[in-house]
């Protein structure tokens, strides 16, 4: 690999949301660490929605952390993508900006999905939190974390080969 590539490889972002409640880390490509006080007093629908922020964070976290390496490969200073130079780099975008991916964990108590990695949903199964203990609890939401991100990778590969033939 070359020195982005690797510099990528070793990426760790983390991010919290600002009353600490919960905190994540993305090492690597995929190794999400969560992080939850006060599991227990937590209700499925505010746990869904304070992880759908944080996946937010995390997203905005390891964009800013991305153009940060390539400035430093680069020696310029990048914050965002340069405008899309033709018809094929402008539909590749728009196709991924749209891209819908997914994950469960495998017992499908949690779902996760993102449009665009901008807009993301968390769904609980009702029971989860009586159910599982916290230790469980992230275990799942790792497994789910996994899975979106090996569908996002895979859809964005399929899009890159219809888009680029």
């Amino acid at each position: 690999m070359g020195e982005f590539a690797d510099r990528l490889a070793g990426l760790h972002v983390r991010a919290a949301l600002p009353d600490d409640s919960l905190a994540v880390e993305l090492v690597g490509r995929d190794e999400v660490t969560l992080r939850i006080q006060q599991y227990e007093r937590l209700t499925s629908p505010d746990l869904e929605r304070r992880l759908a922020q944080l996946a937010r964070l995390l997203c905005a976290r390891h964009t800013a952390e991305y153009f940060r390496i390539r400035s430093d490969v680069t020696e310029q200073t990048l914050t965002h993508e340069s405008p899309a130079l033709g018809r094929q780099e402008r539909e590749f975008r728009a196709a991924r900006d749209e891209l819908i991916a997914r994950g469960r964990s495998a017992d499908g108590r949690i779902a996760v999905e993102t449009r665009g990695m901008r807009e993301w949903t968390v769904r609980i199964r009702p029971d989860t939190l009586r159910t599982l203990s916290e230790a469980e609890f992230v275990a799942a939401v790792r497994e789910a974390a996994a899975e979106l991100i090996a569908d996002q990778r895979d859809q964005i590969r399929d899009i890159a080969v219809r888009t680029y033939r």
